[in-house]
């Protein structure tokens, strides 16, 4: 359980730390063309052809992936929960990802080590999906809660009868 946290904490992160790139890159991308081609922030001549593809890129696959990485923090947060819907959101998400790369930005954006991190995501996510519940851990006592509430009641019946 300990390792399921931990994987989930760098989800978090991932996630959340791609949710805030997708939605501030939109904002700060004509500042930075600006500042790139006045002058005030001198480049290497190399790297002018990547910047062109990055201002090349539509504001709306910007929009598209914050949506999606939203959807794969609340799936995370579920995961959390121990709610098993979490890690099918979080799939969802986390394919339409890979699918807006190439369909929005072209073959030539594919990635293919974050797809095998993915991957591995989803995979352990998959294996570790029969730990989790089919609804939020407060709200499904587990067999053991039930047990101790049996417990309690029988001591109380037997309290009450001497």
């Amino acid at each position: 359980m300990k390792m399921f946290r931990f994987v989930l904490i760098l989800t978090f992160i991932g996630s959340g730390i791609s949710l805030f790139s997708s939605m501030m890159a939109p904002l700060t991308m004509p500042m930075m063309k600006e500042l790139i081609v006045s002058g005030q922030y001198p480049m290497p001549q190399e790297m002018q052809g990547v910047f062109d593809q990055i201002f090349a890129i539509p504001t709306y696959y910007y929009i598209v992936t914050a949506l999606l990485y939203a959807l794969s923090l609340s799936g995370a947060i579920l995961m959390w929960r121990l709610n098993k819907r979490g890690f099918h959101l979080y799939t969802i998400a986390q394919l339409l990802l890979i699918v807006a790369d190439v369909v929005i930005l072209g073959s030539g954006f594919f990635n293919l080590g974050g797809v095998m991190i993915t991957l591995f995501f989803v995979i352990y996510y998959y294996f570790t999906l029969r730990m989790l519940t089919a609804s939020p851990v407060e709200d499904t006592p587990s067999d053991n809660e039930a047990l101790k509430e049996e417990e309690e009641d029988d001591e109380d019946d037997d309290e009450e009868d001497e």
